[in-house]
C-alpha cells in the first residue's frame, strides 16, 4: 500500500508537465467468483475449488500536445474455500510516459512491478503452467523515434526484466532484449521495416543455470483495406547460442561425527539457426470486431531452464448486440518445443489450447456485470499426460472516470 500511495503522488508531478493538457483519476473495484475443477491441471483433477477476488485499483492519465503518461495500482485479494493455503494478496503497480520532444523525435519509458501466484497466471501468453509459487517481476523499458526523412523513421527499445519467485520448484530468470528498426511509410495505409534484434534469457537457480543468446533480422509489411480490414506481416531468420550448467550435490558419510559434502558440475551448450514469424488480421465495423494472431519464435519458459520454440495461434471475436449487452469469444492454441540441451535444460514438449465464451452487460456507465466460461486441454508429450479444465466466473465491476482539471 505505500507503495501505490506513493505512485499517485505523482500525479501532480504530472499535472504540471501537461502544460495544460488534461488529467484523469479513475478507481475501479470489482468483485470475481470462480468455480475451478482442475486447480494445478492435474490428470486425475486432483484439486477442485472456489475462488473469491476483490480487486481495487487506482488509474492516473495525463494528455497533452506533447506529452502523454499513465499510472496504475492494483491490489488483488485471493480467498480459496477449501486451499486456504493458497490465499494470496497480488499486486501490480505500472508507470509509462510517451514525450514528442521535438517536431522528429520522440521518447518513451516505462515500468512497473507485479506480485502474483495462481499456476494459470502465463497461460493465456504462453501456453505454460507453472507452479502454485508467489512470484515477484519487475520490469522498466524505453524507447526513441526519430523521422530521418518525411517517410522514413528509425527507431530503437529495450526492456529489461527480472522475476523471483518465493519457492524451489520454479527458477528465477532475468530477460534483456533490444531492437532497432528502420519504418518506411510508402502510403497512409502502407508502411514497411526492417528489424534488427537480441538479447538474452537467464534462469537460474542453485543447482541449475542457463544463458540463451539470440539475433534475428525480420522484414514486416502492414496495410489497410479501407475502413474494416487491416493486416500485419513479418518473417526473418534468428540466429541463438545456449549455455547450460548443472550443479549436483555429492553427500559423503566419512565419520559419525564427520560428514563431506562434494559437488559435480555439468556444463553442455549449443548453437541453432531457426526462422521467426508473425500474423495478424483485424476486422472492425459497427457491431462487431475480429482479430486473428499468429506467432512463431524462440521465447523465455517462465519458471523452467532455458528457453522454448513458441508457436502460437490466437482469435478474438466481440459483437455488440446492444448499447449495453455485448459477447466476447476468445481462443487460443499454443505449442512450446524444446530439446534437452538445445534451448533448454530439460525437454519441453507441451500442447494447450483453450476457449473463452463471455458475456458482459452495462448496468449503468460505472457499473458493469460479465459471466463466462473457460475449457482448456493440456497435452504433455514429454511426460506423457493430457489434463483438462472447466472454470465457470462471474464478475462485478465498477469504475469512475474524474477529471482533476
Amino acid at each position: 500500500m505505500p507503495l501505490l500511495l506513493g505512485v499517485f503522488c505523482l500525479l501532480p508531478a504530472l499535472e504540471q508537465a501537461a502544460w495544460g493538457g488534461t488529467l484523469f483519476f479513475s478507481p475501479e473495484a470489482a468483485l470475481r467468483e470462480e468455480c475451478d475443477d482442475n486447480l494445478f491441471y492435474d490428470q486425475d483433477k486432483s484439486a477442485d475449488d472456489f475462488l473469491t477476488t476483490l480487486s481495487l485499483g487506482l488509474a492516473g492519465e495525463c494528455r497533452a500536445e506533447r506529452l502523454k503518461g499513465s499510472l496504475f495500482a492494483g491490489l488483488d485479494v485471493l480467498r480459496y474455500a477449501d486451499h486456504r493455503e493458497l490465499d494470496d494478496e497480488d499486486q501490480k503497480y505500472r508507470a509509462d510516459l510517451s514525450w514528442q520532444w521535438t517536431e522528429r523525435l520522440n521518447l518513451s519509458g516505462g515500468g512497473g512491478f507485479q506480485r502474483d501466484s495462481r499456476p494459470d497466471r502465463d497461460l493465456e501468453e504462453t501456453g505454460l503452467v507453472l507452479e502454485p509459487e508467489r512470484r515477484d517481476r519487475w520490469w522498466v523499458q524505453g524507447g526513441a523515434g526519430y523521422a530521418l526523412t518525411e517517410r522514413l523513421t528509425g527507431q530503437f527499445s529495450f526492456n529489461y526484466s527480472e522475476s523471483d519467485f518465493e519457492g524451489f520448484e520454479s527458477l528465477d530468470s532475468e530477460i534483456f532484449g533490444w531492437d532497432l528498426a528502420l519504418v518506411r511509410a510508402h502510403d497512409p495505409t502502407l508502411k514497411s521495416r526492417l528489424v534488427f534484434q537480441g538479447g538474452r534469457y537467464e534462469s537460474f537457480n542453485e543447482y541449475q543455470r542457463s544463458e540463451v543468446d539470440y539475433y534475428s533480422l525480420q522484414l514486416g509489411v502492414s496495410k489497410a483495406l479501407g475502413e474494416r480490414w487491416s493486416f500485419d506481416v513479418a518473417g526473418g531468420a534468428r540466429y541463438s547460442e545456449s549455455e547450460f550448467e548443472t550443479t549436483t550435490p555429492l553427500y559423503y558419510f566419512l565419520y559419525p561425527e564427520w560428514h563431506l559434502f562434494a559437488y559435480r558440475v555439468d556444463q553442455s551448450d549449443s548453437d541453432d539457426w531457426g526462422w521467426t514469424g508473425a500474423l495478424s488480421v483485424s476486422y472492425r465495423d459497427r457491431y462487431s470486431e475480429l482479430k486473428f494472431h499468429f506467432s512463431h519464435d524462440l521465447e523465455p519458459a517462465s519458471g523452467q531452464t532455458g528457453a522454448t520454440i513458441r508457436t502460437s495461434f490466437g482469435a478474438v471475436l466481440s459483437h455488440r448486440f446492444t448499447e449495453e449487452l455485448t459477447l466476447f469469444l476468445s481462443a487460443s492454441y499454443h505449442i512450446n518445443e524444446s530439446e534437452e540441451g538445445e534451448y533448454a535444460g530439460s525437454a519441453i514438449d507441451e500442447r494447450i489450447w483453450w476457449v473463452q465464451p463471455r458475456l458482459s452487460y452495462r448496468i449503468t456507465d460505472d457499473f458493469s456485470v460479465e459471466a463466462g466460461y473457460l475449457h482448456s486441454h493440456r497435452e504433455d508429450r514429454d511426460d506423457d499426460y493430457t489434463s483438462e479444465r472447466n472454470l465457470v466466473f462471474c464478475r462485478l465491476l465498477w469504475r469512475h472516470r474524474y477529471p482533476l482539471n
